[in-house]
């Protein structure tokens, strides 16, 4: 019972996660290591008993090879090809018994190996002598091969001898993996087994404690929700419930104290309800005749502010007409400002526009004077073009001469002949190329006198362009006097329309003052008034909430005595 008492929840969470956590481990370290020894002795059969056994199997099988064909070597006539059989299984037998040597083993698995070797060593010699014998054409005796039979059957047995003693060695490993693997099984069963059993009696006991403290806790809740607060708790258990006990009869102790506190309280605050609802109707006496003095005073205040009102109506009229004025007076001065500024930069766009006009004017020249040395250079293009096309007829006319000539001379002059009709087809050639080429110059001619006449009109545009830009300029200097002398009267106006508005706000603002304070004064006479009205009602308010507070208390204090204190 004590220990239920002292035992908490969280330690026995605690106790069973250490529980789980010991038997985690000890199951994983029982595992692991049995495990290891299962995957070893597994490794240890594999690589050496199992790898032994089937070394010595092929010995085995090779030795039968070898015995068959040497048998064949003795009783039939002496054939190379058994011979080489021979060799061939020989050799494949020392090359694996070097391999067995490289093999891990016992002393015992050393003595069987040591055995097969020396028996092997003894047959093999004599199948030395008697593969020699049987070359040179001897006959074996039947003695020699009796004894040589016993020899080979001494290495088989003794190669069987090796396999067996790899066998028992693999099955006793087996043997002892399997009682391994048992034993780890039978650690497993006991570990979840105890702690199953543990783990089963913890929580059993837990849960016995936790059903049992609420039980007790639900009976104090129904004791405390009746009303009664003397009821006696037990604070001596040190679980968590025993810490809510104790802070629930903490909570109760406050709770009874608080609720004595308020019943004091309300007895005082009855007395006082009685008291107050009796200065409430006198107060309401009174408040009733200064709400009737201050009526009168608040209608002669809300007679004068309505004058006020429309005083203040009539001066904020006529402040927005100036204010009018002044916009207007404002922006007339604005959009002078603004065209004066206009025509100043219309001016200096215009010298700008002249400039570049002027330099256009330049340019246009400068190209008119190219174009013109242009046409003088076609002009000459075209009469050394004539010569060249006078140069081609000459220089056809001497080949057809030649070509005469050439005929006349028979078989002399065939060679000259050739080169006169080339000369006069070089000639023929010249001659149409130089009227593509006086075509082509004669396009260029025409369209060259087309860009001079109209560099020339566009050159005398440029100069009417440049007199009406001239005219403008004038025109907008004459603009901008006229505008600079309006403008210091504009100023001079508006300077005048703001002071008439400065003024004009100052007699507003003591007008509007006026008026506020006629207002304030009516709002101030009403509000006095209606705080009269107010502290009349709120007088018999008091008096209504007094003797309601009176009856609350009453019926608090009532309720209050229900409890158990």
């Amino acid at each position: 019972m004590k220990l239920k008492k002292n035992l908490k929840v969280t330690q026995g969470i605690v106790i069973l996660g250490i529980i789980a956590f010991l038997s985690t481990f000890i199951v994983a370290g029982v595992g692991f290591y049995g495990m290891s020894k299962l995957t070893n002795n597994t490794r240890v059969i594999y690589e050496e008993k199992l790898n032994n056994i089937k070394i010595f199997g092929y010995i085995n099988a090779e030795m039968g090879m070898l015995r068959n064909s040497l048998t064949k070597v003795i009783d039939r006539p002496y054939n190379q090809d058994e011979v080489n059989i021979v060799l061939e299984n020989d050799k494949a037998i020392k090359e694996n018994l070097q391999l067995l040597e490289k093999v891990k083993k016992d002393a015992k698995g050393e003595e069987f190996l040591k055995i097969a070797k020396q028996n092997y060593e003894e047959y093999i010699k004599g199948a030395e002598e008697i593969i020699a014998k049987r070359k040179n054409g001897q006959v074996i005796e039947s003695s020699f091969a009796q004894q040589y039979g016993k020899a080979g059957t001494n290495v088989s047995k003794s190669i069987l001898d090796s396999m067996d003693y790899n066998k028992q060695l693999a099955e006793a490993l087996y043997k002892e993996s399997t009682e391994q693997s048992n034993d780890i099984k039978t650690i497993f069963i006991v570990v979840l087994t105890l702690s199953s059993v543990i783990v089963s009696f913890i929580l059993v006991t837990i849960f016995k404690m936790i059903k049992n403290s609420i039980k007790d806790f639900i009976n104090l809740l129904k004791v405390i929700s009746s009303g009664d607060f003397t009821v006696e708790i037990d604070t001596t258990e040190n679980n968590e419930f025993g810490i809510m006990k104790r802070e629930l009869a903490c909570t109760i102790e406050s709770i009874s104290g608080i609720l004595k506190n308020i019943k004091n309280d309300m007895e005082k605050i009855n007395d006082n309800a009685i008291s107050l609802s009796s200065i409430s109707e006198e107060m309401t006496a009174t408040t009733q005749e200064v709400a009737n003095s201050i009526e009168g005073v608040a209608d002669g205040s809300v007679s004068q502010a309505g004058d006020l009102v429309q005083t203040a109506q009539l001066a904020s009229d006529f402040g927005e007409s100036i204010d009018n004025i002044v916009i207007s007076m404002s922006n007339v001065d604005a959009n002078a400002k603004n065209v004066n500024g206009l025509a100043n930069a219309s001016n200096s766009n215009l010298l700008e526009l002249i400039n570049s006009s002027s330099e256009m004017r330049e340019a246009f020249k400068e190209v008119s004077g190219k174009i013109s040395s242009l046409g003088s250079s076609v002009r000459q293009i075209n009469e050394i073009t004539n010569m060249i096309n006078n140069i081609a007829d000459q220089t056809n006319l001497l080949a057809l001469n030649a070509a005469i000539e050439a005929a006349r001379a028979g078989e002399a002059g065939k060679g000259f002949a050739v080169v006169a009709e080339e000369i006069r087809k070089l000639a023929e050639q010249s001659k149409n190329s130089l009227g593509e080429i006086n075509n082509h110059i004669s396009v260029i001619s025409n369209e060259t006198e087309e860009v001079i006449n109209n560099t020339e009109k566009v050159n005398v545009e440029f100069t009417n362009q440049v007199e009406v830009i001239n005219n403008s300029i004038d025109s907008f200097k004459n603009i901008i006097e006229e505008i600079e002398k309006i403008l210091p009267l504009i100023e001079s106006v508006n300077s005048e329309i703001n002071r008439i508005n400065s003024e004009k706000d100052d007699i507003i603002s003591k007008v509007e003052s006026a008026s506020a304070v006629a207002e304030e004064n009516s709002a101030s006479s009403e509000e006095i008034s209606a705080s009269a009205h107010e502290m009349n009602a709120s007088s018999e308010e008091v008096a209504s909430s007094s003797e309601t507070l009176s009856i609350v208390a009453a019926s608090t204090l009532e309720k209050i005595n229900k409890f158990k204190l």
